[in-house]
């Protein structure tokens, strides 16, 4: 209501946006800059781009809006697949250790780890589910067992595995409650 009466806006109405508030849009945007940088960076992407101020602290807000969403969103697993295709792979990445003491950017080392990336996807689906992770290899292939799951895993599945031959990566098969498994070894050059 305003001094003169009720104000009638029709542009915020047909933008989607109210007084002091973001539209559906620059939210998405606001995000998606914030998950490739910093939320200082993230202002300064806004600015540049897009003409548009917006504080820190908003992003940042936004940002926690949109993750406490994300992490509401309910764990649906398939329906039991036929035929599942999984496979998992591992690649080095550097990683930095900081410094002991007070300045810790001194005495720094670089590191090499081992990331281990897991798929699964029903044999009719282009569709497939991911998994990542740093840890041991027996802890990848509890996470492959999850992805395989979520993907249609069931004790009636064929599962058809994918693998470098890599030492200390293999899937373990053995565990699972497939009906039958059918593993293929990839040499790479």
């Amino acid at each position: 209501m305003g001094r003169r009466g009720a104000e009638l806006r029709l542009f915020c109405q047909s933008a989607g946006v109210r007084n002091r508030g973001y539209s559906q849009r620059l939210q998405r945007v606001v995000v998606d800059f914030r998950a490739e940088h910093s939320f200082g960076k993230a202002a300064e992407r806004l600015r540049e781009h897009y003409g548009i101020d917006v504080s820190i602290e908003a992003i940042r807000q936004h940002t926690l809006r949109c993750g406490r969403y994300i992490s509401q969103l309910a764990d649906e697993s398939n329906a039991p697949a036929n035929t599942l295709i999984v496979q998992m792979d591992g690649s080095m990445i550097s990683v930095m250790q900081p410094g002991g003491g007070a300045d810790r950017r001194k005495g720094k080392q670089l590191l090499w780890r081992e990331a281990r990336l897991c798929l699964a996807r029903p044999s009719n689906s282009a569709q497939a589910l991911y998994g990542s992770m740093l840890g041991t290899a027996e802890a990848a292939s509890w996470l492959w067992r999850e992805v395989a799951l979520k993907a249609g895993l069931s004790n009636k599945t064929y599962v058809h595995g994918l693998g470098d031959r890599a030492p200390g990566l293999s899937i373990n098969f053995a565990t699972t409650s497939a009906r039958k498994v059918c593993v293929c070894s990839i040499s790479t050059m």
